[in-house]
């Protein structure tokens, strides 16, 4: 009886391993840089690096009344923000602390979410004065309570 040979076996199992191995280096996916940053695309370009940064002010406008609305960092560095909305007819003022949740565009610009009393704040757009990443503008939406939509706000610092 002959002898079985592994030898031809090994062969073609050794060739096919490189061969998967080699079209798997080939086929991975190659990793993308996180997009450069531009305007807001750090935490602490609203919240501020090594000292707190100024709140932002600004007003939400309904039909029949106007609210203020303020958003203040608390903390240099940290995610927590503090968000103030007036009651109906400025009748007091109603506030959420909580964390914000910042995502960054493929152009580099950050959204933001904040809670606020009713529910959310949602950052649209963003302004940064030229040639810095420092917001100095936020425009969005935020749910009001006793509106049955979220209205659209601007808030601001110098």
């Amino acid at each position: 009886m002959p002898a079985f040979s592994r030898r031809p076996a090994l062969a073609a199992v050794s060739l096919s391993l490189s061969l998967a191995a080699g079209f798997a280096a080939v086929t991975t996916p190659v990793a993308h840089a996180a997009p450069a940053e531009v305007c807001g695309g750090q935490v602490t370009d609203y919240v501020g690096g090594s000292a707190l940064d100024t709140a932002f002010t600004g007003s939400v406008d309904l039909p029949g009344d106007t609210r203020t609305f303020s958003v203040t960092p608390l903390g240099a560095g940290s995610v927590v923000l503090q968000a103030d909305i007036s009651a109906p007819n400025n009748a007091g003022i109603r506030s959420a602390v909580g964390a914000l949740t910042l995502r960054v565009n493929a152009l580099g610009n950050g959204r933001l979410e904040f809670p606020v009393y009713a529910g959310k704040a949602y950052v649209n757009d963003v302004v940064c004065a030229a040639g810095s990443t420092r917001v100095t503008k936020m425009i969005g939406s935020v749910d009001v309570e006793d509106q049955a939509n979220s209205v659209p706000f601007t808030l601001q610092r110098t």
